[in-house]
């Protein structure tokens, strides 16, 4: 079942801002490139009474934990264009257009428009909400356990498009 919860005044109002990683420990960070042109920076952090130097991959990816997803874009970025390239890698990831389709939805109402140095985090809870920032302040929700997972699999996944950012944000050395 997919629920949407909004929060459009968080768009205007600085108030309702809040740091949704600063409970959380970082895992990893990188830079994602494409050809000449730097796109973003992207940090991945996980509950903070997780001792982050013994975790296995696997503990680093479960969600029994709370997850975030910090990226800070480089460069101005319509939504549209995001959420195209968001379906492309769910497409290259193998899920089903049906499901794709039902992801997308709830993006197309929630995602912004990004300029450089804006920030877009993903808190994915361990009851299975993945709660969006924009620059700190809350701007909707989604409810579906199996959304958080797949829009983290995007950088996470073994079958990620970019390998050596998902080395980097798991914190692993090669």
């Amino acid at each position: 079942m997919l629920s949407l919860t909004l929060s459009p005044a968080s768009f205007a109002s600085p108030v309702a801002s809040l740091n949704p990683v600063a409970s959380l420990n970082k895992v990893g960070a990188g830079q994602m490139d494409y050809l000449f042109w730097s796109i973003y920076k992207a940090e991945y952090y996980l509950d903070s009474d997780l001792d982050q130097a013994t975790l296995t991959v696997e503990e680093k990816l479960s969600d029994d934990s709370t997850r975030a997803l910090k990226i800070e874009y480089l460069r101005a970025i319509e939504s549209k264009a995001l959420i195209q390239a968001t379906a492309e890698q769910w497409q290259q990831l193998g899920y089903p257009k049906s499901k794709i389709d039902q992801w997308v939805a709830p993006l197309k109402v929630i995602w912004p428009n990004v300029e450089s140095g804006s920030t877009l985090t993903v808190k994915v809870t361990s009851q299975g909400a993945s709660q969006f920032y924009f620059n700190n302040a809350l701007i909707g929700q989604v409810q579906d356990a199996q959304f958080g997972q797949a829009f983290l699999s995007i950088w996470l996944s073994e079958e990620t498009s970019e390998p050596q950012l998902r080395r980097q944000l798991l914190g692993l050395r090669k």
